[in-house]
């Protein structure tokens, strides 16, 4: 995702204002992309209203950009992805309720595909989950790499440096998800 991921942060980002507005005479909501849409909107809304509840603001996103009947589910799996980067990514299995929520919706309502601001979102969830599982697919890995090393005294090292890397060479041999891999980058290319 690089400099500039897919971020909606709204919770984050209502606290932050009302943190700082006290002390601000007025303020313009800007981004150099699409990346922070969602954050955008919760500033600008709060710019109007500090008191407004984010889940709030983002009901009414949903229900304006994507569809009346999907605003309430829509706007706690925004919420979700927030969450998904909360605490250690191996730890978080709420990255795999995130992702399910969104296929959930996809399954619903497939035209919204076709929205920029809802595809966003579901590329981020995609992605996120890509990410933890590969993440446990090579940890393991590397556990079974360590494993393996432990017995150096026993099998030789070379031998044991042998049977590791091969275990390890499997992150590029055997990569985890190669079709998720492969929605992720339809994904990218269609937000490009």
């Amino acid at each position: 995702l690089g400099r500039e991921p897919v971020n909606p942060r709204p919770r984050f980002y209502a606290h932050v204002h009302n943190w700082f507005a006290p002390s601000t005479d007025g303020f313009i909501t800007y981004s150099d992309g699409v990346h922070d849409d969602v954050n955008k909107i919760i500033w600008t809304r709060l710019g109007w209203d500090p008191a407004a509840d984010p889940r709030d603001i983002l009901v009414e996103y949903c229900r304006f950009f994507f569809r009346p009947d999907l605003a309430e589910r829509a706007a706690d799996a925004l919420l979700a992805l927030e969450s998904n980067w909360d605490g250690p990514l191996a730890q978080n299995g709420g990255v795999d309720a995130t992702w399910a929520a969104w296929r959930q919706l996809e399954k619903e309502a497939p035209e919204l595909m076709e929205q920029w601001r809802w595809r966003l979102h579901a590329f981020r969830a995609l992605y996120d989950y890509f990410t933890r599982h590969r993440l446990l697919y090579e940890t393991a890995l590397e556990t079974e790499a360590n494993r393996i090393l432990a017995h150096a005294r026993t099998r030789g090292a070379e031998a044991v440096m042998d049977a590791a890397s091969a275990v390890l060479g499997r992150a590029e041999t055997e990569p985890f998800g190669p079709e998720l891999r492969a929605a992720l980058e339809a994904h990218g290319e269609a937000l490009f």
